[in-house]
């Protein structure tokens, strides 16, 4: 297990355990949290890219929260860091972070226990881009390779900071509207 959200109040424990998480109340969901009214269908969404893990809102009603203000792109999840989904918060824990820098206890008769290595795989071949919604990162996880397919770069997770976010846009339909009648 390379990461987890640690309940602080009522609720369970979330594994991050693939390159893409998703949380809500949906069936279509990895996680689902039944134990709120203030969790969407579809809430948010836990990104692996590499060795480092993001939080994405997809657009829900209540939000994603971290340190009293609400997350409107995506945060880098960084161990030890508290956060919101709607009402219910979270302890952000990297394992793989807690394994280095915690020091072996010795067993009983002084011996130091053999340390485990913790591959973290990067990725599953899913992009993410400032446009990415719930619908569209299910369609991305669903259509890649179930093989252990990597990014393409590590500059990936440095293009999230670089996209632009169009606010405004028109749809302008030029095609006349064509019903057929029963």
């Amino acid at each position: 297990m390379a990461a987890i959200l640690q309940p602080l109040g009522p609720g369970r424990q979330i594994s991050v355990d693939r390159a893409v998480v998703l949380i809500g109340r949906s069936n279509d969901c990895d996680v689902i949290l039944e134990t709120s009214t203030r969790i969407s269908r579809i809430h948010c969404a836990i990104v692996q890219v590499n060795n480092e893990y993001f939080i994405r809102d997809l657009g829900s009603m209540n939000g994603v929260w971290c340190g009293g203000e609400r997350v409107l792109r995506d945060l880098k999840l960084e161990n030890g860091l508290e956060i919101s989904i709607g009402d219910l918060r979270y302890l952000f824990i990297d394992n793989a972070v807690a394994q280095r820098s915690s020091p072996p206890v010795a067993q009983a008769g002084g011996q130091i226990p053999p340390i485990r290595a913790v591959q973290i795989l990067p990725g599953s071949g899913v992009s993410l881009d400032e446009s990415s919604d719930a619908d569209t990162i299910r369609d991305q996880r669903m259509a890649a390779p179930s093989s252990d397919a990597r990014f393409q770069s590590s500059d990936q997770a440095e293009q999230l900071d670089e996209v632009e976010v169009i606010d405004d846009l028109e749809v302008i339909d030029d095609e006349p509207d064509i019903r057929l009648k029963p």
